[in-house]
Formats: structure tokens, sequence, C-alpha cells
């Protein structure tokens, strides 16, 4: 994917109109003072060992095993990352969470979710827990977009652990990480008294979704564009029971897995939603510092304000008329055999949003922004 250029300068510059938002094209500086206690690059590399085409594992101390099963007292969740993503080419420490990053496999680990959202909710599409995206949320938008990009792309199924004083290190990694790669390469699972089997659902399932070290592919792993104190910061402030938060950030690492698989329609529409939930967030911090009715103008002023930005009228309008047309197929703007959007104001979106919920998580914003506006109106 082509580097995105700053700014509203050239209206025309793609053949179309640039969408009226703020600046798209920004560096590493970083001006969040962080301390870096709560996060560890891990750069030592972990063996990987393979006889006669099957792992062999690696003896440590450690003994746990996943449990059997999953229940409410579960104290953590490991999920495979697929090499249909792109990573940190190094595994990530975050306090009680981790991201374990090899040319062989990738995997997370994050405490279970414990927060009870309300008696009717219910959904058989969650696809992570709310501090799994914790954890995917600030990796993703801790990366510079000028020098790197990531996409987490979790397999659809996880396993579980009861270990409530677990320590996460070298050695419990490398444990986990044996144990998941047993996992993935077990046979199919025998019911008693029944003739059929329960496949592996690795094994079942289309095969990019296997690591190298399973015989799937390689990952691709970036080492650049990483802002250790900002991801830090992410992690930290991220609040698990804002669910309009959550959801945003879900429907933005969705919204990069489905590009990942071509499938840009469908990733513009969950960008839709994350953009909805952006503009909600917006009016709350309006109502909270005293604003009574906010307006989309007022969201998008403040947008501007905050992120300095030439941009005017109602929240992210230029993208109002494209999901219409996407996501109502016979519309007052017409009929149309396939959706009516540009690959380019998808990425100019996506990349925004991630500017965008940095900011509603910790409030940063980042200093090249503000280089280039004062060069603009210089």
């Amino acid at each position: 994917m082509r580097p995105l250029k700053a700014g509203l300068s050239d209206p025309q510059e793609n053949g179309h109109p640039n969408p009226t938002t703020f600046t798209h094209y920004w560096h590493s500086t970083s001006s969040v003072g962080y301390s870096l206690a709560s996060i560890n690059f891990v750069h030592e590399q972990f063996s990987l060992k393979r006889e006669h085409a099957h792992y062999t594992n690696i003896m440590t101390t450690l003994d746990f095993k996943f449990a059997e099963y999953k229940r409410s007292g579960n104290s953590h969740v490991v999920r495979l990352l697929t090499p249909l993503g792109t990573y940190p080419s190094e595994t990530v420490l975050l306090n009680d969470s981790a991201i374990f990053i090899s040319n062989e496999i990738c995997f997370s680990i994050a405490p279970r979710s414990t927060d009870n959202i309300s008696d009717e909710y219910y959904s058989e599409v969650e696809w992570a827990e709310i501090t799994e995206l914790r954890l995917f949320g600030a990796v993703m938008l801790s990366i510079d977009r000028d020098y790197g990009y990531c996409s987490i792309f979790p397999f659809r199924s996880a396993h579980y652990l009861d270990l409530a004083n677990l320590e996460l290190n070298s050695e419990t990694l490398e444990h986990i990480k044996n144990l998941l790669i047993d996992e993935i390469n077990a046979p199919e699972r025998e019911i008693p008294g029944c003739e059929h089997k329960i496949p592996n659902s690795y094994r079942s399932s289309y095969f990019p979704y296997l690591p190298k070290v399973c015989g799937g592919e390689e990952y691709i792993l970036h080492k650049e564009g990483v802002r250790k104190e900002l991801m830090a910061k992410i992690y930290s402030k991220f609040h698990l029971k804002n669910y309009l938060l959550v959801r945003g950030v879900a429907t933005l690492i969705r919204s990069a897995m489905l590009a990942r698989s071509d499938f840009i329609e469908e990733a513009a529409i969950s960008a839709f939603i994350s953009l909805d939930a952006s503009f909600n967030m917006v009016l709350r911090i309006l109502r909270n510092s005293g604003a009574i009715n906010p307006s989309s103008e007022d969201a998008m002023k403040f947008i501007s304000n905050t992120f300095y930005s030439d941009a005017e009228g109602k929240y992210f309008e230029y993208y109002y008329e494209q999901r219409i047309r996407t996501v109502h197929p016979d519309s007052r703007y017409g009929i149309f055999p396939h959706a009516p959007l540009y690959v380019d104001d998808y990425y100019h979106l996506f990349n925004d949003l991630l500017e965008l919920y940095a900011y509603f998580i910790c409030g940063y914003v980042n200093p090249k922004l503000r280089e280039n506006y004062e060069q603009r109106v210089s």
C-alpha cells in the first residue's frame, strides 16, 4: 500500500475530491512522556525444533496445560495470530498481556474479561474478548503509518488457562508456544461410542491460517514504526467498560482484517461502523464539556481544532454519500452493481480512524499534524 499524502492541499490529488478530514501523513516523533516500565520488547530468539515433520517440545520446568473447557473461572485466553496478518518484529509484553512474535508462530495471551456487560447482551459472533481487543488495539494504533502497518489477524477459536498468578516472561511464553503447537498438530479427537471424530479446527481451516512451524505460511513482520511509549500508554488508558470505544476499536481491527483478505467493500463497511462510533465518542466529549445538543458540525469543528485540520462541514461529510451508496443498494443516490468506492478513500479513512482512537484512549495527537498545518498556513 502506498503512503498517503498529507493535508488537503490538492483537492483533486487522486482524480477525485479528497475527503474533508485531517491530515493523513505523520512521523514517528512522539510527544508522549511515558514510562517504559510497563512495556518490554523481547529480543531473544526462541528456538523451534522439528523432527520428522513433527514439532518436538523444548523441555521446560513448567507443567501447566490449557484448560479443557472455556468457563467463567479461566484466568487467561491464548489465541493463535495467523500469517494473514502483519505484526511487529519483536515480542511485546504489556503488563498482564503479551503478543509472542517469531518467524515460526505468533500468538497472543491476555487475561479473561470478567465484566458482565448486561443481562440483555448476547452475541454468537463475538470474535475476541475485550481484554484481547485492548491488546490488539494498543499494538495497531501505535504503529507509525509513515514506516509500517499492522493488521492483527487472530484465529477464530482460542485456548484458556487457569493460572491466576501467571507471570509472563520468556519461559512461560515458550511453554505456551509449545502447548499451542501441540494443539495445532493434534489429530482428530475420538468420540466414545461414535464412529465420527471431532476435527482439529486448525487443520480443517483454510491453509493460510496455519503458522509456518506447522506447515503453513511465513509471517510478515515489520521492524519500523513501532512507537513503544504510545503503545504502553494506549494499553494502560484503554477503558474496558467503555463499550462504545470497544466497539469502535473492534470494528477498526476487523476492517484491517478484511482489507488484508481483499474484501475492501466489507472492510469499508466495518470502517463506517467505527466512524459512527467515533462520532458518538466526540458527541460525548462535547456534552461532557458543557455543550447542549452538539451537532454534526460541532463534532467536525472539534476534530479540526484538535488535529490541526482545515476540514469544515458535517462530521466526515465526504464519506456520508459513500456509506449510503454502499450499505443501501437502492438509495436516492441510485442503484449500482458494486459498491461505488475508491480504494484510496478507504485507506484515508482507516488512517484517520487510527489517529482518532489513539486520541480517544489516551489524548495523543501526533505532533506531525501540527507541523504540517503550520507549513500549510505559513
